[in-house]
C-alpha cells in the first residue's frame, strides 16, 4: 500500500499529539509533517513543494490562528499559484466566526472544519476528514512528477 503525505499546519501541542495518534493508528499508511508556525510553513511550501518539488502532500490540514503568519495568508497562497492549488486544504479551527469560515471559502478552502473541545468528537472529525480525501476523493497527480520521483 503507498504511503500518502499530509501536512498538517499547527501549532496547538494537544492538537498536534492527538492528530499524530490518529494518523498512527489509521489504516492506511500516512506519513506526517507538522509544522507549527505561519512562517516556517510559508517557507516550507515555497521552497520544499512550489520551487523545489521535493515533496507533494495528498492533503494539508491548516489551522486558521497561527503564530507568525495567519491560516488565511497561507491558505492564499497556496491557492493562488497554479502549480500547487490543486492540493487539497481543509482548515481546522476552534474558530466559529462567520468571518473566519466565509474567508476561507472565499480563498478556496476545500473544507472548514471545527474543532470540538470534545476529544473524541474532534478525533472522528478528523479521522472522517482524512477518509474523505484520502480513501474517496480522487486527486489529480501533480503536474510535474518527474521531479518528485527522482
Amino acid at each position: 500500500m503507498n504511503t500518502r503525505d499530509v501536512l498538517l499546519i499547527e501549532d496547538n501541542d494537544v492538537d498536534i499529539i492527538s492528530i499524530k495518534s490518529l494518523v498512527k493508528n489509521y489504516k492506511h499508511n500516512i506519513k506526517l509533517t507538522v509544522i507549527n508556525d505561519g512562517a516556517n510553513a510559508l517557507n516550507f511550501i515555497v521552497n520544499k513543494i512550489e520551487r523545489k518539488l521535493q515533496y507533494w502532500p495528498s492533503l494539508i490540514l491548516l489551522d486558521y490562528n497561527l503564530p507568525m503568519k495567519n491560516g488565511d495568508l497561507i491558505l492564499r497562497y497556496l491557492k493562488e499559484k497554479p502549480r500547487i492549488k490543486n492540493i487539497p486544504v481543509v482548515v481546522i479551527s476552534y474558530s466559529k466566526l462567520d468571518e473566519h469560515i466565509s474567508k476561507s471559502y472565499k480563498f478556496h478552502a476545500n473544507s472548514y472544519i471545527i474543532k470540538d473541545m470534545d476529544i473524541d468528537i474532534f478525533d472522528k472529525k478528523i479521522i472522517a476528514t482524512i477518509e474523505y480525501w484520502l480513501a474517496v476523493v480522487e486527486l489529480p497527480k501533480p503536474n510535474y512528477p518527474n521531479r518528485l520521483n527522482s
